[in-house]
């Protein structure tokens, strides 16, 4: 097997908390790719550790993991599983750095999509989503916000190759957006395979 043959194409979503990265990741596990997701990382290791899944536990998981492992923690975790498994196309939901980007690079060709909408539309949506990490008050969501931004996110928002805006359309539009960079993407991949 050829060099070209075994690299990955690793299709990595970065965007704040709220802005879609979740429901553009369904749509690629719909077509039948991989999705690796940052958060979950950090979850798992917040239930072994503490036992507990909050915003309080992952936000300090997610600081202890950076300071024993380094910035990129995460993902050299999660390099090290995607660079065992046989799918050539993957897409990592959750990138907020560019020395995540960096060990990325290292076991594949890295595409960024960065998903963007304005901050109020965000806080409103992780509110109704409900899920048992998510922000309840817009304290909180500031506070969220400043941390991911101190991660780097802004760095990979502004090194991204392609911007979906997430802003006064539906879901089902989104959706149908999304498809359709998925489709456009992976015909450039398989059609650059063939060349």
């Amino acid at each position: 097997m050829s060099e070209r043959e075994r690299e990955k194409i690793l299709i990595c979503v970065t965007g704040h908390p709220g802005s879609g990265k979740s429901v553009f990741s369904s749509v690629g596990r719909k077509l039948g790719l991989k999705v690796f997701t940052m958060g979950d990382v950090v979850r798992e290791e917040a239930k072994q550790r503490y036992g507990i899944v909050d915003k309080f536990t992952l936000g300090k998981v997610a600081r202890e993991l950076r300071d024993e492992y380094g910035d990129d923690a995460i993902a050299i975790i999660l390099s090290r599983k995607i660079s065992k498994i046989r799918d050539k196309v993957v897409i990592i939901d959750g990138i907020r750095s560019m020395d995540e980007i960096k060990i990325f690079s290292k076991i594949g060709k890295v595409y960024i999509i960065a998903i963007l909408a304005k901050k109020i539309t965000r806080f409103h949506r992780l509110v109704n989503r409900r899920r048992e990490d998510d922000v309840k008050t817009y304290e909180d969501f500031v506070l969220r916000e400043l941390r991911e931004n101190n991660f780097g996110i802004l760095d990979v928002i502004e090194n991204s190759d392609v911007y979906i805006l997430n802003e006064n359309i539906s879901l089902n539009t989104f959706i149908d957006i999304s498809h359709k960079l998925f489709k456009e993407l992976l015909d450039e991949i398989y059609e650059k395979e063939k060349t």
